[in-house]
């Protein structure tokens, strides 16, 4: 007898035993003889919905990876604001991922190298995956002395040094930080953006710094006008969760 028709058999066999029971006796008939198989079955399911749109777009490029540290609004990833901006710039999300990281919480001047969030901020921007930094302009300041962040003079950036000079914040980087100047342009002041005043995500002021290994810097670009020139109420981290 070949496999096929054993199966055939057995649900013939098992069909009989069940087909006179209630539903609720056919469940515990079930449950009481295949729950090792339901189990296995069940946590098959739910890996494979967990694992799939992991899959789907670990491997994939970005369009943008943006982080906004040391904020509790609600702006990171599946958010309004997330929403919104992908409208706005046109992103293909099927083809590319957009990343909005504001889970990071840390001050960079503080090195403090324990800071687990401080050690993933610093490992992104490192290995070229960061693209744009939001942050408190001091902060973001001492990032850009230790060469972290792109000079807006560079030639990746001219355009947005050029289009936000009343802007542009500068530092006096650290000696030997790749810039070989006594005075570099390393960020874009926010003020008056949706995303600083009132009860914004920044109400205390914030600036956009682009990372030195980016290799979307003109990103930054389309996001500096999508945030100056835009009205969006964005939900705070107490609203979110109300």
């Amino acid at each position: 007898m070949d496999r096929l028709s054993q199966i055939r058999r057995w649900l013939a066999e098992e069909y009989k035993k069940i087909k006179n029971l209630s539903w609720r006796g056919k469940i515990e008939y079930a449950w009481d003889y295949y729950k090792l198989w339901i189990i296995g079955v069940l946590s098959f399911v739910i890996l494979c919905a967990y694992i799939t749109p992991r899959l789907l777009t670990a491997n994939r490029e970005n369009w943008l990876y943006a982080c906004f540290a040391n904020t509790y609004a609600d702006i990171g990833g599946n958010s309004d604001f997330w929403r919104d901006y992908a409208a706005y710039a046109d992103y293909d999300l099927s083809q590319k991922n957009l990343i909005f990281n504001a889970q990071i919480y840390c001050d960079p001047a503080s090195e403090d190298y324990g800071n687990q969030y401080y050690r993933l901020l610093i490992a992104s921007m490192d290995s070229g995956v960061l693209d744009i930094l939001i942050m408190e302009p001091d902060r973001l300041k001492y990032l850009g002395a230790s060469g972290r962040l792109l000079d807006l003079e560079d030639e990746r950036a001219k355009e947005i040094f050029q289009a936000y000079q009343d802007r542009l914040i500068w530092c006096e980087p650290l000696e030997n930080k790749n810039y070989h100047k006594s005075r570099v342009a390393i960020g874009i002041d926010l003020s008056g953006s949706i995303l600083t005043g009132g009860n914004h995500a920044y109400p205390d002021g914030a600036a956009l710094g682009i990372n030195a290994l980016s290799q979307r810097p003109e990103e930054a670009k389309r996001f500096l006008e999508y945030i100056l020139n835009h009205n969006l109420n964005l939900k705070s981290g107490e609203d979110a969760m109300s």
